[in-house]
């Protein structure tokens, strides 16, 4: 696979994703969830993410609740809306949006992100 992006809408992985692992070869992997209705990628066992190749991408979750995974090839990065259950490997929380991503303004809803 060289590419992967998944929503808490269509990724009901959690019963699943133990023992698991998911290959992208040259490509992203994303997970998107938000801050009130986060992707569980928590399955209490764990799990592997590899994204590798020439051309590797980026790893990242935005919205996601992390645990038990495995980040290999690169390092995986988890913005400020996603949770560390724990047992996790080779991810940063960073605690800010990722690039190019939206934040919330709980003014005006959400916006571009300003550089």
């Amino acid at each position: 696979m060289n590419s992967l992006n998944g929503t808490s809408a269509c990724f009901g992985a959690t019963s699943t994703l133990g023992g698991k692992k998911i290959k992208v070869d040259g490509g992203n992997a994303t997970f998107t969830g938000s801050s009130s209705d986060k992707m569980n990628l928590n399955p209490g066992s764990n799990w592997w993410i590899v994204v590798t190749g020439a051309n590797s991408g980026v790893l990242t979750a935005s919205g996601a609740s992390l645990g038990y995974s495995q980040a290999t090839g690169v390092g995986g990065t988890a913005d400020q809306y996603s949770t560390n259950g724990g047992n996790n490997n080779g991810w940063t929380f960073s605690g800010a949006p990722p690039p190019g991503g939206c934040v919330y303004d709980a003014q005006w809803s959400y916006r571009k992100k300003s550089s």
